[in-house]
């Protein structure tokens, strides 16, 4: 079986078993670095998606199918936007033109890194007052300087996410103004999605069954000012998920827009130039 096989229009046919020895398999490509862990469908999304643990770190990271979107933010995608706020309340431009992207599959972890996986794992600041997480440390996620993820994520031979990569892992196959849809739902199922501490069970996944997703990630690239190929480009990393899990409970009608899938901004922008982190790894070609 080849990686053919693990883009999306062709993984969702295939059937468990042939779906496990595959994922075996990378195991073994990737010489035993990663076991199988398990195979499940996240919402009735019609799409299973493998997880593997890492056996150095014990992180799980979900397998990601490759595929072909389109990224950034579609005329449709602005229409239905306007309907929540009108001005709206960001600078469109930033996430224009909307153009189509092919991802190859990759490995992403299931969450932020954890605060005690960090703090186990590699020095960091303590003059720096980091934004507090509710929850117990081992299940909740931490800030980073962009230094301090560079670090940690070259000491277990990981990369940080290509910002290709992440908004396609958050859209998750889909091509609506959030992931979970065109609408916002209640205040409870909100509350779900956007909960911090990865132990809940209610704790509601992405279609890729990823959590976490909006409280600001580090990506690889320098910040952008938009898609163009003659945008400018700033000192600034790009930061994706923006902080909608920050400010909840809302207190206004603006923080919907960081739960976009398309959402970006640059890290001169955050709490104290810090951030969350997910480790990337790349899927040999079997």
């Amino acid at each position: 079986m080849n990686n053919k096989k693990l883009m999306l229009d062709n993984w969702i046919r295939l059937n468990d078993d042939d779906m496990i020895r595959f994922a075996k398999n990378l195991c073994l490509s990737m010489k035993e670095k990663f076991t199988f862990e398990a195979l499940i469908e996240y919402n009735k999304s019609g799409i299973k998606i493998i997880s593997l643990k890492h056996i150095k770190t014990g992180l799980i990271m979900n397998l990601i199918p490759g595929g072909i979107y389109k990224m950034g933010m579609s005329d449709n995608e602005e229409k239905i936007a306007l309907q929540l706020a009108n001005p709206l309340p960001f600078n469109i431009n930033e996430f224009r033109p909307c153009h189509d992207v092919e991802i190859e599959p990759f490995l992403l972890t299931k969450y932020p890194l954890s605060h005690d996986f960090v703090v186990n794992s590699i020095p960091i600041s303590k003059e720096l007052q980091r934004f507090k997480f509710e929850g117990n440390s081992k299940n909740k996620p931490i800030f980073l300087l962009r230094e301090e993820a560079e670090i940690i994520a070259d000491k277990f031979e990981f990369c940080i996410p290509s910002e290709k990569q992440w908004e396609y892992a958050c859209r998750s196959g889909n091509s609506t103004l959030f992931w979970f849809g065109n609408k916002l739902p209640g205040n409870n199922i909100l509350a779900n999605i956007l909960a911090t501490d990865y132990s809940l069970k209610r704790t509601i996944k992405n279609n890729f069954g990823l959590s976490g997703l909006f409280i600001g990630e580090w990506c690889k690239e320098h910040y952008r000012t938009s898609y163009s190929p003659h945008a400018k480009q700033l000192k600034s990393f790009v930061v994706r998920g923006g902080g909608g899990s920050l400010f909840w409970p809302w207190q206004n009608n603006c923080e919907w827009a960081y739960c976009m899938s398309a959402f970006r901004m640059p890290s001169k922008n955050t709490l104290d130039g810090t951030c969350s982190l997910r480790f990337v790894y790349d899927v040999p070609v079997l």
